[in-house]
């Protein structure tokens, strides 16, 4: 569990501080990778801020063409309304030559939504090879099950079928990509410490409840 944890550790610190590419002009990022050298690096022409607490953000490049959606990274925000209009200006400024760093705060759900859609749409990707090639790129994405339920509904309107599902596993509903990838053994050892400490715990009350009626069933009274 800790060497996960690490591990995980050390790829956000690799990952925060710079914008990750998704497409030769397609970038995504946190809040933390907005510089001065990274935009200009990458030749950002245009930002879109999918970030409700970024909404008053100051970019330090002047010249940027700035789009906002002030979304929430919640399971009960409606992402599947604006999905369809995210990816359609993200394929326009692309088409016009410009490119584009989608963000969030953290750039690991909202902002990652929006680019696993965009591959779906643009790439004629399945949602769960879009799903890859995004966290190829940026290996702490992690969409939350209220953005994965919409990732899934508009894969079926794009392309008619379905490549993933939630199913029911320890820590509720989950897509099926992460079965086989390193989120399943984080989430078997902590269901498998929460289970071993709970037995622990009423094993030794048990054995305590016998030890303690025998005892006093011995007293003379």
């Amino acid at each position: 569990m800790q060497n996960i944890l690490l591990n995980l550790q050390k790829k956000q610190q690799k990952t925060n501080g710079a914008l990750s590419e998704i497409t030769e002009d397609l970038f995504l990022s946190g809040v933390g990778g907005i510089t001065s050298e990274n935009l200009q690096t990458a030749s950002i022409t245009h930002v879109v801020n999918m970030a409700t607490e970024l909404r008053d953000f100051v970019y330090p490049l002047p010249d940027l063409h700035i789009h906002r959606l002030n979304l929430r990274d919640s399971l009960d925000e409606d992402i599947f309304s604006v999905l369809e209009d995210c990816v359609r200006l993200v394929d326009d400024i692309q088409k016009n030559g410009g490119r584009i760093l989608v963000h969030c705060v953290a750039g690991i759900s909202r902002s990652a939504t929006v680019c696993i859609a965009y591959l779906i749409k643009t790439k004629q990707m399945s949602l769960k090879d879009a799903h890859q090639h995004v966290f190829q790129c940026r290996e702490i994405i992690f969409p939350n099950k209220g953005f994965w339920r919409a990732l899934i509904k508009y894969e079926e309107s794009v392309r008619g079928v379905n490549s993933v599902e939630m199913r029911p596993y320890i820590s509720g509903m989950d897509p099926d990509v992460y079965f086989y990838s390193w989120i399943r053994p984080r989430i078997l050892n902590g269901w498998r410490d929460e289970l071993y400490a709970f037995w622990s715990v009423n094993t030794a009350l048990l054995i305590c409840q016998i030890l303690g009626l025998l005892m006093f069933d011995n007293i003379p009274v």
